[in-house]
């Protein structure tokens, strides 16, 4: 039921030897044209380079110029499964997570919503990567009703813009507390930041590269 969904080559993966070929290659019909904006990050004695181009080659995702505003597309979308399942709205990761998980035989949710759900879920937990404790996207749970336009929407840009943004703040300010750290009486003395979105991308580059 996943295999022609649009995560399906996020989930199969991409052999080590292909990536590394597919790295060598400078232009791509999947590649944005006008999507700009990449990080160099010093990891040991070694510089990854963080961009839309190794993102698409590490996800299989599509990308456009562009990601139309998801409220926008989702606008007058029908609600029926935040209604039948969510019928409070009040739903984070966290607790959408364990709901799902602890479906049983006799629940009352059809096979198509299974697998509409679980995409849902993998999106929320692998792909945005937030706190568990924010929020799920309603929006996504508009937009997998009707699964032609989930997988025609660009994941690609949408996912990379969201990682793409967390990488380039969370070290924003950190020098400093991690300097007054120093100067105070505090045992632990490390200053730590949190990265959000799909991080894993990132982890791929650096253990093929």
């Amino acid at each position: 039921r996943y295999r022609h969904k649009c995560f399906s080559s996020t989930l199969s993966g991409m052999g080590r030897k292909k990536l590394r070929e597919s790295l060598k290659i400078k232009e791509h019909d999947r590649f944005p044209s006008r999507v700009s904006g990449y990080c160099n990050w010093e990891i040991g004695n070694e510089v990854i380079r963080f961009s839309a181009v190794e993102f698409c080659l590490v996800t299989g995702l599509t990308f456009k110029d562009s990601c139309e505003s998801p409220l926008h597309i989702t606008k007058h979308m029908d609600k029926r499964i935040l209604r039948s399942y969510f019928r409070d709205g009040k739903v984070n990761v966290k607790m959408f997570a364990n709901w799902f998980r602890n479906l049983g035989p006799d629940n009352n949710v059809c096979d198509d919503d299974m697998v509409k759900l679980a995409l849902v879920l993998f999106l929320e937990m692998t792909l945005v990567g937030k706190d568990d404790r924010n929020a799920i996207m309603y929006w996504a749970l508009q937009l997998v009703d009707d699964l032609d336009a989930f997988n025609s929407f660009s994941w690609g840009t949408f996912l990379y813009g969201r990682t793409f943004d967390s990488f380039s703040t969370c070290v924003v300010g950190r020098d400093d507390k991690y300097m007054e750290r120093l100067e105070s009486p505090a045992k632990r003395k490390a200053e730590k930041y949190n990265v959000y979105g799909f991080v894993t991308a990132f982890q791929v580059m650096r253990d093929i590269l």
